[in-house]
């Protein structure tokens, strides 16, 4: 780390705890000045890997940070979006999300049977009849 960052990289200003109900790992986000520090777990072919990172924005501007911020929310989406029945399709057309909202949701873990009605949500019709009349 330079100077540069290690300056920067005072104690954090905001700490913001996310880890999913059922987690033993802590997971947190810390803001100090233009350094994001994040504690995760990363799942890689050896198994599950705990890691601490630092992003350092300094250099940034703030459409730079905006247009990242806004992946983060495409990636969220998505699986809300995947899963939707055709015909509100068009409703996700030229949305406008309120980033506040989506910053202030909780992540929860999933049960087993919301992942099976995600899952069940992206097949197609055909499918979905030759998954039950295998499962009879």
């Amino acid at each position: 780390m330079t100077e540069k960052t290690q300056a920067k990289n005072a104690p954090a200003k905001k700490t913001i705890p996310y880890t999913k109900e059922g987690e033993s790992y802590e997971r947190t986000v810390s803001v100090s000045g233009d350094i994001v520090t994040r504690k995760h777990v990363t799942k890689h072919k050896t198994g599950e890997v705990y890691l601490t990172w630092h992003f350092d924005f300094s250099g940034c501007t703030k459409d730079q940070i905006l247009e990242l911020a806004s992946r983060a929310v495409v990636i969220g989406e998505r699986p809300r979006f995947k899963v939707c029945p055709q015909a509100h399709i068009p409703e996700w057309d030229n949305k406008t999300f309120d980033v506040a909202a989506f910053c202030a949701r909780e992540r929860s873990k999933k049960s087993p049977l919301e992942k099976i009605q995600d899952a069940l949500g992206m097949l197609s019709e055909e499918e979905k009849k030759a998954l039950l009349e295998r499962l009879q």
